[in-house]
């Protein structure tokens, strides 16, 4: 996407528990030196990682690439909310009343109708 959007100051954000197989690391070191060389800005939001998990991705992408705790609740406390906001339909209830009234006025004053062959 940062290579289709053409803009260097977009960054990845990734969302992990930070678990790897020793398989993997050879991968991982690889892609962060690529995300380095290109400029692209890495940010890790680790979710619940081994102690062990976290440091070897934190020697690998740098302190600075992991979210921690007091940054995201400092961002949690951000003053402008977004949301929907519309009036309660009482119009559309107050129809709706009014014509169960009718029916149920209906019900209690009108015949019912019945089946069966006139005399």
């Amino acid at each position: 996407m940062i290579d289709r959007e053409r803009n260097r100051s977009l960054s990845v954000l990734l969302l992990s528990d930070l678990d790897d197989s020793g398989f993997d690391t050879a991968a991982l070191t690889e892609e962060l030196g690529t995300y380095e060389r290109e400029g692209i800005r890495l940010r890790v939001i680790p979710l619940f990682p081994a102690p062990e998990d976290r440091h070897l991705f934190t020697s690998v992408a740098g302190k600075g690439a992991v979210v921690d705790r007091p940054e995201l609740l400092r961002n949690t406390t951000v003053r402008e909310r977004l949301t929907l906001v519309g009036s309660s339909p009482w119009a559309l209830v107050g129809a709706g009343a009014a014509l169960l009234a009718l029916l149920a006025l209906n019900e209690r004053w009108c015949a019912r109708l019945r089946w069966g062959r006139t005399s």
